[in-house]
């Protein structure tokens, strides 16, 4: 409970990076939105259930679609892989203890080009283990997605971790032995199910934000609780880091 805590005394914290992650989804979202009005022209889609039909065509008739689907997309991924080690030491040095907003933006700053590595080096360990995953898939499917599943809670924690370990403890965060460290440390059970847990939820806030979207389109309801889960997922995602940041922590003198 801990790190429940932690993310409970910074409410600013997590309230200003689910606002962030709201303007750049609604910055993105624009383009394809002003694109699809124009091809959609006075014609709407009133039942989502037969959503999928009327979109495939749209797509068939005006091209302009799925080319601007695809750079939002592509922007959204480039965005999150920048956004996320460029946030870490903001993030950890809050929940750590009390911070200005000058020390925040320091630890950001100063901390992001680790930060960025060990994700680098998380992608390549979730490549390997996806690997073995496929590999264990010929024995029964039931493996590889345990196996996936696994590989995807370890490598969360390993970065939560290592991440944790360069702006608290001044560990070498260019340096793969800071991050293997990490991954040994994330194999232990009861921190690998606690962090995993948390990741599952924001899994399922995220398939919750689609569900929500498809199912309620054309409603006045769906975007308020489509962002309103994006909240929450920001809160579970901050849990999950303030997991690694109570492990790692040591008081400061």
């Amino acid at each position: 409970m801990n790190a429940l805590r932690r993310v409970l005394r910074a409410p600013w914290l997590w309230l200003s990076i689910a606002a962030v992650q709201l303007l750049l989804a609604a910055s993105l979202a624009a383009p394809l939105r002003a694109v699809v009005r124009v091809a959609m022209g006075p014609y709407t889609i009133g039942d989502e259930a037969q959503i999928l039909g009327p979109v495939l065509e749209l797509i068939r008739v005006h091209p302009a679609v799925i080319a601007t689907l695809v750079t939002s997309l592509a922007a959204s991924v480039a965005l999150g892989l920048l956004l996320s080690p460029l946030l870490a030491g903001a993030m950890i040095v809050r929940l750590a203890g009390p911070a200005t907003v000058g020390e925040q933006a320091h630890a950001a700053c100063t901390h992001f080009p680790a930060a960025l590595v060990i994700g680098i080096y998380g992608l390549i360990l979730r490549g390997l283990l996806a690997l073995i995953a496929a590999a264990l898939g010929t024995l029964h499917p039931a493996l590889q997605i345990l196996a996936l599943i696994a590989s995807l809670t370890l490598c969360a924690l390993a970065v939560d971790l290592a991440r944790a370990r360069v702006v608290l403890d001044n560990a070498r965060g260019l340096h793969p032995r800071t991050f293997l460290r990490a991954v040994v440390s994330a194999a232990q059970p009861a921190l690998w199910l606690r962090s995993g847990l948390l990741t599952a939820s924001q899994a399922a806030l995220t398939l919750a934000i689609v569900v929500a979207a498809v199912h309620g389109v054309g409603t006045a309801w769906s975007p308020w609780l489509a962002r309103a889960l994006a909240v929450l997922a920001t809160f579970a995602a901050l849990w999950r880091v303030a997991v690694a940041v109570d492990t790692v922590h040591r008081p400061r003198s």
